[in-house]
């Protein structure tokens, strides 16, 4: 709005779009760098794990013989680190294998070991 006032129209249409851009670019770089940790609760772990690793690549731990507290059915726990940019696409992966799936995700400060890491 400033600019508009100071220059003409243009120029605050062209401001606008490179905050945007600018605002687009900074929020890919930096959710690809914040990691989590996922907990992912099903009672069918080899479709969930099948699923990610085919839409993702990671690996995942399996905790077997887990037991609902509600129901006491048989369930497994699976662990794997995502990145942010990563939530949508694990989330469909996990859905699409088991729609009845639970998971959870918490921000992680460190990894080291063998994290796969994409390029940029």
């Amino acid at each position: 709005m400033l600019s508009k006032i100071i220059f003409n129209a243009s120029h605050a249409q062209y401001t606008a779009i490179g905050v945007v851009v600018n605002a687009r670019i900074i929020d890919l770089v930096y959710t690809r760098q914040q990691k989590m940790q996922l907990m992912i609760i099903t009672e069918k772990p080899q479709e969930v794990v099948h699923s990610i690793q085919q839409q993702l690549r990671r690996g995942i731990t399996i905790i077997h013989h887990a037991e609902g507290a509600y129901n006491h059915h048989p369930k497994e726990i699976l662990f794997t680190v995502i990145s942010l940019y990563e939530e949508g696409d694990v989330y469909n992966a996990i859905h699409q294998a088991d729609p009845g799936a639970w998971a959870s995700m918490w921000k992680i400060e460190r990894t080291f070991g063998r994290f796969y890491e994409p390029r940029l």
